[in-house]
């Protein structure tokens, strides 16, 4: 009877040893799990924190300066309005106007005095030379230099077809003297409709020599 007794005392406690291990083993692989599925929340945080960088917080100075556009006209020294722009570099003014030949109106210098001389005009295609296309419209730039000091003024008139003066363009330059040479300082432009009726004197130009 006490033989009996003992070994299934005996019994007992060897399945109360293996189940004490089996939960012990299931405790640390349970732990185990919960830490690396904290470690992959971690990184997925990271990479969501990453993904979520808002592109427009990048440091401008790290901008590619080829995506600067060379064209850009400095908005102190130029004056604009629909159709086009008048704007100036040193002792150079330069406007520009949209302009299509083929329609049969055209842009011509009508008047000019004060302090500034007409250089010449040039037409540039909105399209590339190998996609050249009849009727294709672009702008003309008419350029004024400046020879003294003082107060330089021009008219650009649109004539139509039939000859009649649609409107125009009346430019006014400010020239002074900087860094030891003449140079524009200012520029006003004013659109007008019908003839020019203001007091700039008729362009007339100047014979070659």
């Amino acid at each position: 009877m006490i033989k009996k007794n003992l070994v299934r005392t005996a019994a007992v406690m060897l399945v109360l040893c293996f189940a004490f291990t089996f939960t012990a083993c299931g405790s640390e692989s349970s732990s185990k799990k919960s830490s690396e599925a904290e470690e992959n929340i971690d990184v997925d945080d990271d990479d969501e924190d990453s993904d979520d960088e808002d592109p427009d917080d990048e440091d401008p100075d790290d901008e590619d300066p080829d995506d600067e556009d060379p064209d850009d006209v400095d908005p102190e020294d130029s004056v604009s309005g629909d159709g086009w722009i008048a704007y100036y570099d040193d002792n150079q003014l330069m406007v520009a106007v949209d302009d299509n030949p083929s329609t049969g109106y055209f842009w011509e210098i009508t008047g000019l005095s004060g302090t500034m001389d007409f250089t010449g005009s040039e037409f540039e295609s909105s399209v590339d030379d190998d996609e050249m296309i009849d009727g294709a419209g672009g702008v003309t730039t008419y350029g004024f230099e400046c020879y003294e000091e003082g107060v330089g003024y021009a008219v650009l008139t649109l004539t139509q077809p039939d000859g009649e003066i649609v409107g125009g363009l009346e430019i006014i330059g400010n020239i002074d003297v900087g860094d030891d040479h003449l140079e524009f300082v200012g520029i006003t432009v004013k659109e007008f409709e019908g003839e020019y009726d203001g007091a700039i004197d008729p362009y007339v130009a100047k014979e070659a020599d």
